[in-house]
């Protein structure tokens, strides 16, 4: 709902958009019923996905001439940072219920009470039997030519009326307005303003959408990375970010942010659309069975931890991940992103084939990754790794608690099948490296072993260099932390290949078991 809690007193009217109506239209019919019916109030009752398209309404209006200018869409569009507005209580409180007796007490005269009544149709209580709710029954260039007279000298007598009515309003407790910011909501804001300045180029969306996203990561942004939920105020105290932030979270606000890459080519937007990638994939990826988690890997311990599919009044945040991993490996060229968006989409398949209207936002997503399939078929080669950046258990027990492990296939070419397997290891723990340069630690090095149609064949492979340790015991050797890429290649035909990395994780003197991490 979107108001100006100065505006004079009018009739409400209340206009709601779903997901499937024509929001571009919505914004050219609204600019033109309030030409015709300027003392009609509007309220907008719209989801956030529609703001930008109702936006573009009123520009198309300006456009043609349907509106004189944009004073009615900068009044009906807030500021950034996007917070929540009045509550709709508040706005039909703040109209003009008034009892026969107050309407007579504030105007006074008998005379103004009862062109009040007929300009208004008021001649009966309307609300709850014993108010008048002052709505327009028509234009008001109808009502003078009912009365007689003209519409100026209408809206003339009318002027001081209203005036009075305003003024004891205004005597009135004003309830509480909810102005927290939510991040999720934010991030379709941002999403639906960088959009819109860059299909109509009007950089004033632009610069709204670009204040909203610098205002998230800077005041709603641990050093870590990770987001908070909301930026609010407990009464009496100053607002501060506050909560651990969910998947919708970081899906809404990843999307705003390669909107604004989109609107800008500023690179800096793509940087943070990445970085906030990797931590929701870190903090939320379902590292054995793929899509996220609506809560992080760290929060308080549920009886069963939701991973939401289904589209509602919002996109579901595991849609919208999706959707915004696919567009990331696009602009970046990073396998790792197109693969985590096939595995997420995969987990979904049961709903898609039983309920795909309930969930259209995975399988628009769906229906992209099988014209990037028709293009490059290894693109759909199984996905059963792990999901890279594993967050470390409390007590892990083998290496495989804290490293991921993911095979990518490149071209086969020539007979011979090149590929990747990129590790990724749980902070602080480290793998030891290939080799390790140091003859004491000669069977824990990293290896990687490649099966084509079930049998071992010889594998042409370049590990990446390791960095360098020291203990008193061991003395100096190589290691992995953070992401170590293998590459390599095999001859093949059209056999099934299968990779097996051994690797031992350890940190601070501790290690744990061994594991081999098997990878199709």
């Amino acid at each position: 709902a979107m108001h100006d809690a100065e505006a004079e007193p009018r009739g409400l009217l209340k206009v709601t958009a779903p997901h499937t109506f024509g929001e571009l239209f919505l914004g050219r019919l609204v600019a033109g019923f309030t030409q015709k019916y300027p003392e009609v109030r509007l309220v907008l009752d719209l989801n956030d996905r529609s703001v930008d398209l109702v936006a573009e309404g009123f520009d198309v209006a300006i456009r043609a001439g349907e509106l004189p200018d944009s004073s009615l869409k900068a009044r009906l569009l807030t500021s950034a940072p996007f917070r929540c507005f009045a509550n709709r209580k508040y706005l039909a409180h703040r109209g003009t219920p008034k009892t026969p007796e107050e309407l007579k007490a504030v105007l006074g005269a008998d005379a103004d009470v009862q062109f009040l009544k007929t300009v208004y149709d008021a001649g009966k209580v309307n609300f709850e039997g014993k108010f008048h709710i002052l709505r327009l029954p028509k234009p008001t260039a109808e009502i003078a030519k009912d009365l007689k007279t003209t519409e100026p000298e209408l809206l003339a007598r009318l002027a001081p009326v209203k005036a009075k009515l305003l003024a004891h309003r205004a005597k009135r407790e004003r309830p509480f307005l909810d102005t927290k910011v939510i991040t999720a909501w934010n991030g379709q804001m941002i999403a639906a303003y960088a959009r819109a300045g860059e299909v109509f180029k009007d950089r004033g969306y632009v610069a709204s959408a670009t204040t909203a996203a610098n205002f998230i990561l800077t005041q709603m942004r641990k050093k870590d990375g990770r987001l908070f939920r909301i930026h609010a105020a407990v009464p009496g105290e100053k607002a501060a970010a506050r909560g651990n932030a969910f998947l919708d979270d970081y899906a809404f606000l990843l999307h705003g942010l390669l909107n604004l890459h989109d609107a800008t080519a500023d690179k800096r937007w793509l940087d943070e659309a990445k970085a906030l990638a990797d931590t929701m994939i870190r903090w939320h990826g379902d590292e054995a069975k793929a899509g996220f988690f609506f809560t992080a890997h760290d929060h308080e311990k549920l009886f069963a931890r939701a991973k939401d599919s289904y589209d509602g009044a919002q996109p579901s945040g595991n849609g919208v991940a999706a959707k915004s991993l696919l567009r990331l490996w696009r602009k970046t060229n990073d396998l790792k992103y197109r693969d985590l968006c096939f595995r997420s989409v995969k987990s979904f398949a049961g709903v898609l084939k039983m309920s795909p209207g309930a969930v259209p936002t995975i399988a628009r997503t769906l229906d992209e990754l099988l014209d990037v399939a028709e293009k490059d078929p290894t693109a759909i080669a199984p996905k059963d790794a792990a999901m890279p950046a594993p967050v470390s258990p409390k007590n892990p027990r083998e290496a495989a608690d804290v490293v991921g492990a993911k095979l990518d296939l490149g071209k086969l070419e020539g007979g011979r099948q090149a590929f990747t397997v990129t590790l990724t290891m749980a902070e602080p723990w480290h793998v030891y490296a290939s080799p390790v340069g140091n003859e004491t630690l000669k069977t824990s090095e990293t290896t990687l072993e490649v099966y084509v149609g079930g049998k071992a064949v010889e594998a042409k492979l370049e590990f990446p260099k390791g960095k360098a340790a020291k203990d008193k015991t061991a003395g100096e050797y190589q290691i992995y932390e953070g992401t170590a890429t293998i590459t390599g290649s095999v001859p093949r035909g059209k056999e099934a290949i299968e990779v097996r990395v051994r690797v031992i994780a350890c940190k601070d003197g501790l290690c744990l078991l061994p594991s081999t991490i098997t990878l199709k």
